[in-house]
């Protein structure tokens, strides 16, 4: 395993979850927007789901609560736990298994998905662009024939160099209720590798108490990249998408952060 995403998603998982946990108010919202998207290319409610990557639920709990059958999968022990927890607690029956999606097939043997989500940039872009191949082919293995692949809130590598060359090493500072998170972002154009260290304090009146820093590194992809290792893995694009909110389709250069496609078995 890539040190970095053992470090980010199990060792230091509890850092992680308190940047997750802060992001379950909109999850609702963004559950609406994904099941929009799935109805209009044919994913009606009561169909098989699998998310992968899938944190501590907010997405796949959030479906399960529209009706869909949902089973998500995640590296982290600690994440999956916490969303069984959730589950639980707003009465829904989805499937969380801990495991690593470079061999989701052999994790799910002998299952089938009418539709398979990854949200947020997560998974593709984590180790390299082989590996990234493998993981959409073993997708592959486990799609219905009419089922559709979902790549949802990718972010797009176009829109980050824009960035980096405006500003540079970028920093950025978000706010919870009772934290501070300092997030440093470093965008190496020679590997297309976007590297962010978050450092972590926690708030005592007005003092910031530091907690602990992660760090992660991720290859990014513009579209036609990443469609083109899709296509590699047996997949063809339906359709790709500049925003959920809109539905505008991406057909013609826009500045958008991150970028949604749908795409089919070939």
């Amino acid at each position: 395993m890539v040190r970095w995403v053992n470090d980010f998603f199990i060792r230091k998982a509890d850092l992680l979850l308190r940047v997750l946990d802060s992001m379950w108010k909109s999850a609702p919202q963004e559950a609406e927007l994904v099941s929009r998207l799935f109805e209009i290319h044919g994913i009606s409610r009561g169909s098989k789901i699998l998310e992968l990557g899938c944190g501590n639920g907010r997405i796949a709990i959030n479906l399960a609560r529209l009706g869909y059958r949902v089973t998500g999968v995640d590296i982290s022990p600690m994440l999956i736990e916490d969303a069984k927890r959730k589950a639980r607690e707003y009465n829904v029956d989805v499937r969380f298994v801990v495991g690593d999606a470079r061999k989701v097939d052999d994790l799910l043997k002998g299952k089938s998905f009418d539709a398979i989500l990854f949200y947020w940039t997560t998974i593709i872009g984590y180790y390299d662009e082989r590996t990234d191949l493998e993981v959409l082919r073993r997708c592959r293995k486990l799609i219905d024939p009419t089922g559709v692949l979902f790549i949802l809130n990718h972010v797009n590598r176009d829109y980050e160099v824009l960035l980096s060359g405006l500003y540079g090493k970028m920093r950025i500072v978000e706010e919870t209720i009772d934290m501070t998170i300092l997030e440093e972002i470093d965008l190496d154009l020679t590997s297309s590798r976007i590297n962010s260290t978050w450092r972590f304090y926690r708030k005592n009146g007005e003092d910031l108490i530091f907690i602990g820093k992660s760090s992660c590194s991720i290859r990014l992809y513009s579209l036609h990249e990443l469609i083109s290792i899709a296509e590699r893995a047996g997949w063809i694009l339906e359709k790709a998408y500049s925003s959920l909110r809109t539905l505008e389709e991406l057909t013609k250069p826009t500045l958008t952060r991150s970028y949604h496609l749908v795409l089919r078995p070939r």
